[in-house]
């Protein structure tokens, strides 16, 4: 009896992917007069083992096709939304996005980089050189969601409500009538204006989530909520559809969705399987991604790595408890370009706990002047006495919850929405 010929995962790949390019009408999976197009990407992909993803990337990466994350350097608007990849399962799309984005650390590590530089100085205020870092980001990584969504919210808070728009409209003319790309940006524009709310977003867009069909336009709910919302409490199996949608945009929009994914993967995994692939993640890119998110992940998970703490934010901790309250660390730690997560939410608590007792220097400007201020009433006064700061603070929060600082704004409204549980809030309230 003849032995039966084993094919290896690689091989395999190397046989679907030379039956779609070069033998179109001979292909096991498809019988196509052209080209690979995203439907041969997602078929191959769906029918090949993830230990074969590798290879298949490296191979996709190498062929004269326009796929955004992989193979161009610079997306421009017509690039966005397209190759849409078809859904299998949770593993398939974690694997594939762990093989896309380590042909991608140099790039990613990059835009790192320059994304710390635009949210420093954004906050502090510093526009025009905020402005320029954005346009550097642009010229060099070409366009993103995270881009788009940095723009509108910059042009929102330095220019104003007619440069926002001026940005929003040129750039809709240049994307498909009925995409995704253009659904977000013209949502984006609207989320923006000085007079929206959060609640009145909200309750403005989901009867239009709700009508999207979820066989025809699967994951695309998610997908937007995930952008507009910024809604990162996602469940997993909602969240993966943020991911997978994202690899069809940007390698910057890829990996920024995978971050989310991790974190509730290290955080709030259900099961023991999926935490353990988020561990193994971390121990093998942990030092290689340039990213304070990923590492804070790592340290989480009881992984050593290099620790990027503010010494100079524990300094003036300790300071506090003990009653000296050494105000003259605070410039030093709030114009770090480190993550200044923890020294915003110190210098909070401080103004919180002197109130009006002792006089300080008032040494912020630009946003944040804003979250200083919204941030030590509500806690003195509460949401409930203080709830314009409340929703001004909702609005940045999520403006520019792609930029690290924003996590001290989610912790501080998270303790204290915690603590409003049961509440029957005032007839004449405005939240």
């Amino acid at each position: 009896m003849r032995e039966k010929k084993i094919i290896t995962g690689g091989k395999k790949t190397r046989i679907l992917t030379h039956n779609v390019l070069q033998k179109t009408t001979q292909g096991k999976f498809f019988n196509y007069k052209s080209g690979m197009n995203v439907g041969d990407i997602s078929t191959i992909r769906n029918n090949i083992d993830v230990y074969s993803f590798k290879e298949f990337t490296k191979i996709l990466k190498r062929l004269p096709i326009q796929i955004s994350t992989l193979n161009i350097d610079k997306p421009k608007p017509k690039d966005l939304c397209k190759n849409l990849l078809t859904f299998k399962d949770f593993d398939t799309e974690f694997f594939w996005a762990k093989n896309v984005l380590s042909l991608k650390i140099e790039k990613i590590n990059s835009f790192l980089q320059y994304k710390n530089r635009y949210s420093h100085l954004v906050l502090i205020g510093n526009y025009v050189e905020a402005d320029e870092i954005l346009n550097q980001i642009e010229k060099k990584f070409g366009i993103s969601i995270w881009l788009i969504k940095s723009k509108i919210a910059f042009y929102q808070i330095s220019s104003g409500l007619e440069q926002q728009k001026k940005y929003t409209t040129a750039l809709k003319k240049q994307l498909k009538n009925g995409s995704l790309a253009k659904f977000i940006v013209h949502w984006l524009s609207i989320r923006n204006e000085k007079n929206t709310t959060v609640s009145r977003f909200k309750s403005q867009l989901e009867p239009t989530l709700i009508k999207l069909n979820d066989i025809t336009q699967e994951g695309f709910r998610e997908f937007l909520i995930y952008h507009l919302f910024e809604n990162e409490e996602l469940k997993l199996e909602e969240l993966i559809h943020a991911l997978r949608l994202s690899f069809s945009f940007s390698i910057i929009d890829y990996y920024e969705s995978f971050v989310s994914l991790l974190k509730v993967m290290t955080i709030s995994a259900e099961d023991e399987i999926t935490s353990a692939k988020a561990y193994n993640f971390l121990l093998v890119f942990s030092e290689l991604f340039n990213d304070c998110r990923i590492r804070n992940l790592s340290l989480v998970s009881n992984i050593n790595v290099k620790k990027s703490f503010n010494l100079e934010s524990i300094t003036y901790y300790d300071s506090l408890i003990k009653g000296k309250r050494q105000f003259s660390l605070l410039p030093n730690i709030l114009n770090s370009e480190n993550d200044t997560t923890v020294s915003i939410i110190l210098d909070c608590y401080t103004k919180y706990l002197i109130g009006d007792s002792e006089k300080t220097e008032n040494i912020y400007s630009g946003v944040l002047e804003k979250i200083i201020a919204s941030m030590s009433r509500i806690l003195r006064e509460g949401i409930i006495g203080s709830q314009n700061e409340y929703i001004e603070l909702q609005k940045i929060l999520m403006n520019f919850s792609n930029l690290p600082w924003s996590t001290a704004i989610q912790l501080i409204l998270s303790k204290e929405n915690s603590m409003l549980e049961g509440v029957i809030f005032p007839k004449n309230s405005i939240i």
